[in-house]
C-alpha cells in the first residue's frame, strides 16, 4: 500500500498534470488514475468532502528552498507561517515542494498553501512572529528595508519516507538546479521530481 503522504503527492501530481493539459477528472489518463490509486483513495488521503472536485485542488506548484532548521519545524508542526520578502503567486490549495538547503540539500516533502498574508513588516511580526518560528532579531534582520512582508500560511504537510538528495535529483532531471528562493514547477518537471 502507498503511504498516505506519498499518495497525496502523487494525487497532486496527477491533478497538476491533468489540469495543465486541460483535462477534467472524468478524463484522467490511465497513468493518473494509477498514480492516485483511485478517486476514492484520493478523497480519503486528502480529507476531501464527497462533493469536492479536482478543480478545488492544486493547479500551481512551487519548488522552494528552505533552511534545514525551518524545514524541520514545518514538518513537525511548530512553524505554520513561512516568511518571504518576495512571494510566489500562490493561493489556498496550491502546492509547495520543500527543498532543504545546505548542508542537507534534498527534496524532503511539501505542504499545501493555506493562505497568504501581506502587510508591513511590523504588522506581520505582531500577528505571526510565533507561528513563523523565528526570533524577533532574525525577523527584523530578514525584513530590514522591506516595505512589504509576506507570510505563506502552511496547511497540510507531507514528508517523504526517503528524501531525494541533490545528486539523485540531478540524475532524474539533467541540469537540475535548486532555487535560490523559489521557482514554479511545470508538469514534466513535477513528474521527474516525484518519480
Amino acid at each position: 500500500m502507498i503511504p498516505s503522504n506519498r499518495l497525496a503527492l502523487l494525487a497532486h501530481r496527477a491533478v497538476f498534470e491533468s489540469t495543465e493539459r486541460g483535462n477534467a477528472i472524468n478524463s484522467w489518463s490511465s497513468s493518473a488514475v494509477s498514480w492516485a490509486t483511485s478517486y476514492y483513495a484520493l478523497h480519503i488521503c486528502l480529507d476531501l468532502q464527497p462533493s469536492a472536485t479536482i478543480q478545488s485542488m492544486s493547479k500551481t506548484a512551487v519548488l522552494m528552498s528552505i533552511k534545514p532548521e525551518y524545514a524541520e519545524m514545518i514538518f513537525d508542526g511548530r512553524k505554520t507561517v513561512e516568511l518571504r520578502r518576495v512571494c510566489p503567486k500562490v493561493s489556498k490549495g496550491d502546492l509547495i515542494l520543500v527543498y532543504v538547503s545546505g548542508p542537507r540539500m534534498a527534496l524532503m516533502g511539501g505542504f499545501e498553501v493555506e493562505g497568504i498574508v501581506s502587510s508591513s513588516p511590523s504588522n506581520l511580526r505582531k500577528a505571526h512572529l510565533i507561528q513563523s518560528g523565528v526570533t524577533t532579531a532574525v525577523f527584523d534582520a530578514y525584513f530590514k528595508d522591506a516595505d512589504v512582508a509576506y507570510g505563506i500560511k502552511i496547511g497540510r504537510t507531507w514528508q517523504f519516507d526517503r528524501p531525494t538528495d541533490l545528486k539523485a535529483l540531478r540524475r532524474r532531471k539533467g541540469g537540475f538546479q535548486p532555487p535560490q528562493s523559489y521557482r514554479y514547477i511545470r508538469g514534466g518537471e513535477f513528474a521527474s521530481l516525484l518519480a
